[in-house]
């Protein structure tokens, strides 16, 4: 519902009216399948964000406690937890890159991905981020 938004401010037609009308029209085209499209990487991105977010709060604090010799109380919590989400943001970044590829490639009539295969260049996609392309 968010892209609507930004379709509504470039000035072309929303797909979608409500919820409702969305709802139905991705269950008419894509069926109960179309309905989960961008599940699986939806649920790795979570298990990688706890994961990160959990293992890194816990690191955290107890290096700052205990080699740190800070006291247990706010501000090792707010360390640990910048920290923690700092780490859950990096380590859930490729999933969202992979999410936001499935749930955007095209569909045929009846709403299945016309590509499945997702191909991530290193060289192109990755190190963009750091140095900027020659021209």
């Amino acid at each position: 519902m968010q892209m609507e938004g930004k379709r509504r401010l470039m000035g072309e037609a929303p797909r979608f009216l409500s919820f409702h009308q969305a709802f139905v029209d991705i269950y008419r085209r894509g069926g109960i399948v179309g309905l989960w499209q961008g599940s699986v990487p939806g649920l790795q991105r979570a298990a990688l964000v706890n994961l990160g977010d959990l293992t890194a709060y816990d690191m955290t604090k107890r290096f700052l406690i205990h080699k740190m010799e800070m006291e247990e109380g706010p501000l090792a919590h707010i360390l640990a937890s910048l920290a923690s989400g700092f780490v859950a943001a990096v380590a859930a970044t490729p999933a969202d890159v992979v999410k936001s590829r499935i749930m955007n490639q095209p569909t045929d009539e009846r709403g299945r991905q016309v590509s499945v295969h997702i191909k991530f260049n290193i060289n192109s996609q990755f190190f963009q981020l750091f140095f900027k392309p020659e021209e």
